[in-house]
């Protein structure tokens, strides 16, 4: 799931990176050095660079112990949402007319706006 989230957010990311490196809004120090701008453009993960040393900040054990604790939580949660909704194939409210096997046919845009199609897609 994660793996599937990071996949979803690179290229959105990647034109973000590419129109900043294009219209000059990096940060001052990725452009300082040949080697944070390699690190700045070719990762996913983002730095914070020290202004003065134009080195990236390293982060605290305790910030990475409480990044790591909010993915897990995170994590976590998500795995119950898949494993609790996955019986009913991620649509907990039927939509079906009554005494219907087949999938639900919608009748007009409108019928999109249902609360039951809403609580699903939520």
């Amino acid at each position: 799931t994660c793996f599937m989230v990071a996949v979803a957010s690179t290229p959105v990311l990647l034109t973000f990176r590419c129109l900043e490196a294009m219209y000059g809004f990096s940060p001052p120090a990725v452009e300082a050095q040949i080697a944070n701008y390699m690190l700045y453009y070719g990762s996913v993960i983002e730095f914070v660079f020290d202004g003065k040393t134009s080195h990236a900040v390293k982060s605290t054990t305790g910030e990475a112990l409480t990044k790591a604790r909010r993915f897990l939580t995170f994590y976590l949660f998500l795995a119950l949402l898949f494993s609790v909704f996955e019986p009913c194939a991620y649509a907990p409210i039927d939509m079906r007319p009554r005494g219907s096997s087949g999938p639900a046919i919608e009748a007009a845009i409108t019928d999109f706006l249902h609360p039951g199609h809403l609580a699903d897609n939520f």
